[in-house]
C-alpha cells in the first residue's frame, strides 16, 4: 500500500515574496560618495542621462540608483522647505488634499442639459456665460460637459 501524503495548500508552492529591504551601510555610503564628492545635487537636482552614467561609473554602482538618490534628496528637501515655511509662521498649515466634489443642484443641471442640447462643444465665452447663470466654476462645466459627453456616447 502507497502511503497518502496530506497535500501542501497552493500558497505553500508559491515562492514567497523577498523581505523588505533595509538601506544597507553601502547604500547609505552610496549617498554620501554622490551628495558629498562635488555637491552636484546643489548644481542641478534634475541630472541628464549623462550625467548620472557618469556618477554610476565614477562610483561603481547602477545608474538606476543615481537616479533613485537624487529623487530621494529632492523629495527630502521638499519636505525639509515645507516644514521650514510652516516653522516660520508659528504654526501647522492645514495639508493640502483633493478638492471637494462639486454639487450641482437641479437648477444648475437644467441649466447645463439645455446648454448641451444646443451644443455639446461649448466655447469658453459660452462656458464663462453659464459659469456666471449657475455660479459653478468655469472648469467645473467644462468637465460636466467632457462627462457628459462620454456618458453619451456610450
Amino acid at each position: 500500500m502507497v502511503p497518502v501524503l496530506p497535500s501542501r495548500p497552493a500558497s505553500a508552492l508559491e515562492p514567497k515574496p523577498p523581505p523588505m529591504q533595509i538601506p544597507t551601510e553601502a547604500a547609505c555610503s552610496e549617498a554620501d560618495a554622490v551628495w558629498g564628492s562635488a555637491h552636484i545635487f546643489q548644481q542641478n537636482p534634475y541630472p541628464g542621462i549623462a550625467t548620472r552614467e557618469r556618477l554610476a561609473r565614477e562610483l561603481d554602482i547602477p545608474q538606476s540608483r543615481i537616479q533613485v538618490l537624487f529623487k530621494n534628496q529632492r523629495t527630502t528637501q521638499l519636505r525639509q522647505s515645507q516644514l521650514g515655511s510652516a516653522k516660520s509662521q508659528g504654526e501647522r498649515q492645514p495639508q493640502e488634499g483633493r478638492r471637494k466634489r462639486t454639487s450641482i443642484s437641479p437648477s444648475q443641471t437644467s441649466i447645463l442639459l439645455q446648454a448641451f442640447e444646443k451644443n455639446c462643444f461649448p466655447s469658453i465665452a459660452t462656458r464663462d456665460h453659464m459659469a456666471r447663470l449657475t455660479g459653478l466654476l468655469e472648469s467645473r462645466i467644462q468637465v460636466w460637459f467632457q462627462n457628459r459627453r462620454a456618458r453619451t456616447q456610450g
